[in-house]
């Protein structure tokens, strides 16, 4: 279940630009991370990170379900960032914001698990491309892991419980194998998973991901049917149905799923993303630059929506507004595989980084 993979083809086939706050302030800086599980992917629930400076606790965050955390506004100084979670050994990191270098600054804390101490039996790694199938939507506040009504949500070792360890080793297994890119090998672990346990929705979630990277959309779409029917108060189950609609050209249907979605999880900056993907395709374009526009202040890391932005404003014919992202784009994303794809694009447009 890894980290809620798009596959946008023809946004990725462009550029990719991200970009920070729009309200932040020329001496305050962004910090932004990423929390993940050694050997795994994302945390089974929620985690609590502090932000401290001399001593004082200044803001606490807690992830979303991708794991990803931001603190906003961060005057010039020295920060200590911890994680002290129970199922977790401690971790921390230091990190000196200067805004005047650099506004945008990014981290990664990776948690190693402690012993099970009730169960003999490890929780699922949650290695697939949608972790975070596993939590409820993001709300900014830790949740109890109760999920549509399903029992076996409390807690991760409870879940567990109540499937066949062969069904969770088949499912480990999978999301090994879709992390390596081995997608038919981790398509046969999840068919097993869930031959040993129909009920085991993360499974179908995973396979649903495997077979949209295949682009196997009607697979996909069957798959995420059922992450639906089992759990259809997760968001995220109709980001990915919204998902395989705008790769399918489906885009009205799209829309429909996506709001459903946005109406359980109206923060999630992947959720708006499509959105905005869905409104340009159906030529709705203030609503798209909108939503694309509000999705960048929900996540600045999403890059993907910068390269919406051009392909809106390429359709609008508006130079000065491409120019502008894809310039945004290389200050950010200096290191990007398509940072050379963005020069050349600025080269043709008579312009350079800046």
């Amino acid at each position: 279940m890894r980290r809620f993979r798009f596959l946008l083809a023809e946004a990725i086939s462009l550029v990719a630009i991200s970009t920070f706050c729009a309200a932040q302030q020329g001496d305050e800086a962004n910090v932004i991370g990423e929390v993940r599980v050694e050997r795994g992917g994302f945390p089974p629930h929620r985690i609590e990170v502090n932000l401290e400076s001399r001593g004082a606790l200044v803001n606490t965050a807690y992830t979303d379900d991708e794991g990803k955390f931001i603190f906003y506004n961060l005057k010039a100084n020295l920060y200590h960032l911890s994680i002290n979670d129970p199922d977790y050994s401690p971790a921390q990191q230091t990190v000196e914001v200067m805004p005047f270098i650099n506004r945008l600054i990014l981290l990664q804390f990776t948690l190693v698990p402690k012993e099970e101490a009730n169960s003999g039996a490890a929780a699922p790694a949650r290695l697939g491309p949608n972790a975070h199938m596993m939590d409820n939507p993001a709300s900014g506040q830790p949740q109890q892991r109760n999920v549509a009504g399903n029992p076996y949500l409390t807690n991760p070792a409870e879940y567990t419980k109540h499937f066949p360890k062969d069904a969770i080793k088949e499912f480990n297994r999978g999301g090994e194998s879709q992390r390596k890119g081995k997608l038919d090998e981790a398509t046969k672990h999840y068919l097993r998973c869930i031959a040993l346990a129909p009920d085991f929705f993360p499974a179908h979630n995973d396979l649903g991901t495997t077979y949209l990277q295949e682009h196997d959309f009607s697979s996909a779409r069957k798959e995420f049917d059922e992450v639906v029917k089992a759990n259809p108060n997760d968001a995220s189950a109709y980001f990915n149905l919204a998902n395989v609609s705008l790769l399918s050209q489906q885009f009205q249907e799209g829309l429909d799923y996506v709001n459903r979605g946005l109406s359980k999880d109206p923060n999630s900056g992947k959720g708006l993303f499509i959105q905005g993907s869905l409104y340009r395709h159906l030529g709705r374009m203030p609503e798209a630059e909108r939503s694309l526009r509000t999705a960048l202040q929900a996540d600045p890391t999403l890059a993907n929506a910068h390269l919406e932005l051009v392909n809106l404003y390429r359709q609008e014919e508006n130079r000065g507004a491409i120019v502008a992202e894809l310039q945004a784009f290389l200050k950010l994303y200096p290191n990007n595989p398509v940072a050379p794809r963005v020069k050349n694009m600025l080269e043709k447009l008579g312009a350079t980084a800046r």
